[in-house]
């Protein structure tokens, strides 16, 4: 019998036998091994194919058959379904990097859980059909290679390994990153991929970066020490150490190492991200107008700049006329729409409403796209709807929970709510992954202690935002050193924040209020204005 496929798959059939023996394969990996979970899942999708049963894959169906929800699952409240897809997906994609010359490629479009089969040679339009764009020229995929142990122990070799998936899997949550997990093969001590020995497992790309690392155990004690090195620039770039006891609860020791590890260099403020966007500037490589919009945008949101702010506009917008279905693409105009409307820069028309517009089709063209769920947020929060804005966030926290951009400017927005509870513990957790964080993730912290009257503590907050394009330096400097009574410092805000904003007392309360929704903040924020001499109209 043949497996059905879908229109314009490229390829001759393919029977089922070809089928059932890839899937039996991938089911003897590293990656499946482990995961009985993921296995039912891809064996239920690919039954379900195989009988022509396509209209019974869907999240309600697999939550029941596979995971054992109960009757009542509703897949939009409940992301179990599209949360386990993206495992999968991700499960999948590893698998035939590292296995690019399997005979038949099973895998599933993302928006949908009909898997598609294609045989070895075809794939490049059938597996991955969303994922060209994300490997720009300028290519940013990264080699985790097994640890080291430099003295063997059974705790020692346990750890390492459990610890090497743990930062695969956290490297993956980043769409724009190629990950090969090395220490999935058959033989961890195999040569690196590209290598001359016959038994060298070759990835379809030659990975850009190579992450390493060397444990050392003493009794109960351990020594980690992690490097990531650029095989563009022939050296070392990064390298960190961690000490530990292998007596502590070593699931949650490793999840606090990868976490970390990841964070600093795969986060938009980590390390490959700096390097990535300094090629750019420098006109290295080549780059399609999509991955250039990708990275001119990862800039703005470095530095926030209102010269990077409109290059990323440009850039995306042209980008988007190209590839009118990119949903990663309309999330970032939907982001840079909605940042039009809170710095009045006035570059785009109805600028909330497009924002809106866009966030609610990408998020709907891909389910698992987190700067969709992102620009959703900040939609929700700007119009007040706590529940929306809560269910948006929760998303975009669970599809990275990695990722600084998401962490700092959600824990704005909760604080700005009035949910700061939780705008605490994101930038808290920011501060403990990279105390080198930049400068306006401290905005937060100043806004928090100003609202409970903490004066003192507010200012010294605001003194290290240290943005002065920005409208939060000068601002949050002035109603801080104004509430504590700091004449000098008061007077040098007012005079950066006038010389900024030359008509602020005119404007000045539309660009708060477009920034800060509650009502109840912002007639604080004009009294503190006020008791400073500026009268806001």
């Amino acid at each position: 019998m043949s497996a059905s496929r879908p229109p314009g798959n490229p390829g001759e059939n393919i029977s089922e036998a070809e089928i059932r023996k890839q899937l039996e394969d991938i089911f003897k990996s590293r990656d499946f091994v482990a995961s009985q979970r993921l296995m039912d899942f891809l064996n239920y999708i690919v039954d379900q194919a195989l009988a022509g049963k396509d209209k019974n894959i869907k999240a309600y169906n697999i939550a029941v058959d596979v995971f054992g929800a109960g009757a009542d699952f509703d897949s939009q409240i409940n992301p179990l379904v599209r949360t386990e897809a993206v495992r999968l997906r991700s499960k999948l994609e590893h698998y035939y990097l590292l296995n690019p010359d399997a005979p038949v490629h099973i895998a599933i479009p993302k928006g949908a859980y009909v898997p598609v089969f294609s045989r070895q040679g075809e794939q490049s339009s059938a597996p991955f059909p969303s994922r060209e764009w994300q490997l720009p020229s300028i290519h940013t995929s990264i080699l985790v290679a097994p640890f080291e142990t430099i003295n063997s122990s059974p705790e020692g070799e346990s750890f390492n390994s459990g610890l090497v998936n743990e930062i695969v899997k956290g490297l993956i949550r980043f769409n724009d990153i190629t990950v090969i997990d090395q220490s999935a093969g058959t033989n961890s001590t195999a040569p690196a991929p590209g290598a001359g020995s016959p038994g060298a497992t070759r990835p379809a790309h030659p990975p850009r970066f190579i992450l390493k690392g060397a444990l050392q155990t003493q009794r109960k004690h351990f020594k980690l020490w992690v490097t990531l090195s650029d095989s563009g620039n022939c050296g070392k770039i990064w390298a960190e150490s961690f000490n530990g006891d292998l007596q502590h609860d070593l699931f949650e020791t490793q999840e606090i190492i990868a976490e970390k590890i990841v964070y600093l260099i795969a986060a938009d403020f980590g390390v490959i991200q700096q390097i990535i966007l300094k090629e750019i500037e420098a006109g290295q490589g080549q780059s399609s107008f999509t991955h250039k919009a990708q990275w001119l945008y990862h800039r703005w949101v470095n530095r926030l700049t209102p010269a990077d702010f409109r290059l990323a506009l440009a850039a995306v917008d042209e980008a988007l006329s190209k590839e009118p279905d990119n949903a990663h693409l309309m999330a970032m105009l939907s982001d840079l729409y909605s940042a039009d409307y809170q710095l009045s820069y006035g570059l785009a028309e109805n600028s909330l409403e497009q924002s809106l517009g866009l966030a609610l089709a990408a998020s709907a063209a891909d389910p698992e796209c987190q700067t969709a769920y992102l620009a959703l947020a900040i939609n929700y929060f700007l119009r007040e709807d706590r529940t929306k804005f809560l269910i948006s966030a929760e998303r975009a926290l669970e599809l990275n929970p990695s990722s600084s951009s998401a962490m700092t400017t959600l824990s704005s927005w909760y604080g700005l709510l009035g949910f700061w509870n939780e705008a605490l513990e994101l930038i808290k957790k920011v501060f403990q992954l990279n105390p080198a964080s930049p400068g306006w993730c401290h905005a937060v912290l100043s806004f928090y202690h100003y609202v409970r009257c903490d004066y003192d503590k507010a200012l010294i907050e605001a003194y290290k935002i240290n943005m002065p394009q920005m409208l939060w330096d000068s601002l949050f400097r002035l109603i801080a050193a104004t509430g504590c009574g700091n004449a000098g410092a008061a007077a040098q805000a007012a005079s950066d924040l006038l010389e900024l904003y030359p008509d602020f007392e005119q404007n000045g309360k539309g660009l708060v209020a477009h920034s800060i929704p509650s009502q109840e903040y912002v007639e604080r924020v004009v009294n503190s204005l006020a008791d400073a001499g500026i009268s806001l109209k």
